[in-house]
């Protein structure tokens, strides 16, 4: 019961913080292609951790320049991690509102990307309160829970099969 609390209360905070409701309009047109700098928020779960490259290492292909935002324990298993920039955070850095502390919402609020990807498939209150933090102009992640609504580019979640979830996404980026 309180942890439903804190995290309603966490989604209240970002959205009266951070979110604008009245955004200037933005243009889709090749937003994808004509972007360098990508800031994807890597996933939790490790189905969809290992999932996720496929992302990843298309962006590298069309030579983006990608820096992932990943939880510090997960590091060492980046396949060829030399070829990504990184910005981690350690379990110390989520406030019991499962919120980002404040140093590490000072150090990304700092940060300026073309886009932001969330390939977090699940409801987590921190990863996708990232997003809104950074500065950037596009934000592109899956349609669930509260901040998708304020999401540029909303992709459909296939529940069962995290593999089609990034397909579907990747598709979607290579529509722009």
């Amino acid at each position: 019961m309180f942890e439903s609390i804190k995290q309603k209360l966490a989604v209240n905070f970002i959205k009266r913080k951070y979110i604008s409701h009245h955004g200037k309009p933005v243009r889709f047109t090749s937003f994808a292609e004509s972007a360098l700098d990508f800031l994807v928020i890597m996933p939790e779960v490790d189905e969809d951790f290992k999932n996720s490259f496929l992302v990843s290492t298309f962006l590298l292909s069309k030579r983006k320049s990608v820096t992932m935002f990943i939880s510090e324990h997960r590091y060492s298993i980046i396949p060829e991690r030399e070829r990504f920039r990184v910005l981690s955070f350690g379990p110390q850095q989520v406030t019991k509102m499962f919120l980002p502390d404040d140093a590490l919402r000072n150090k990304l609020a700092q940060k300026k990307f073309d886009v932001v990807l969330n390939l977090n498939r699940v409801n987590n209150v921190f990863l996708n309160s990232i997003p809104f933090i950074v500065d950037t102009n596009y934000r592109v992640g899956f349609k669930k829970g509260e901040f998708s609504d304020f999401l540029n580019l909303q992709v459909p979640l296939n529940e069962n099969n995290s593999k089609i979830s990034y397909e579907n996404l990747l598709n979607s980026l290579k529509m722009f």
